[in-house]
């Protein structure tokens, strides 16, 4: 027996669209979606910001404790943020 495709409900706010979506996958609604020809137009600085996002990498590395607590106390002297 095949299921009936899945449909989006109507929310009523943005902040039930969070939940839904922060729970489901939109290919679980494919059918229940339209193509779109829309063309979006970033800000000039925001398009500037995801570029050099995304030429970053994340690297793991293993340090001492006390490397880390230095390299913090160095960032703040130069007044860099860093997380606790």
């Amino acid at each position: 027996m095949k299921k009936s495709p899945k449909r989006i409900p109507i929310f009523k706010t943005e902040e039930e669209i969070d939940r839904f979506w922060s729970t489901r996958s939109l290919t679980d609604y494919l059918e229940d979606t339209e193509a779109v020809d829309d063309v979006i137009e970033l800000a000039p600085a925001l398009a500037r910001k995801i570029r050099e996002r995304s030429r970053k990498r994340l690297l793991t590395i293993r340090l001492e404790e006390w490397r880390i607590r230095r390299a913090k106390e160095i960032a703040r002297r130069k007044g860099n943020s860093c997380p606790s």
